[in-house]
């Protein structure tokens, strides 16, 4: 469903059609702080992930997560 609660057309572009579509993303101050308390857990999890996986993993993880997005944007 659209914003405006209409069905999406099948489009062969989606995230064109969500762009013209979707309202701006505004947080409350309470969402603000937050997300900036957040950042510097996501960061560590982030560093911490590379060191674990290595190149290798993380490739494996990239090649996994663009198949899974292909295969989305088919449905």
């Amino acid at each position: 469903m659209t914003p405006r609660n209409k069905p999406m057309e099948p489009t062969r572009d989606r995230a064109a059609q969500w762009r013209v579509t979707s309202q701006p993303f505004r947080p409350t101050p309470q969402g603000k702080r937050l997300i900036e308390k957040a950042v510097p857990a996501w960061e560590e999890a982030q560093r911490r992930a590379s060191e674990l996986l290595e190149n290798e993993g993380i490739s494996v993880l990239d090649k996994a997560a663009r198949k899974v997005g292909m295969s989305q944007a088919g449905r």
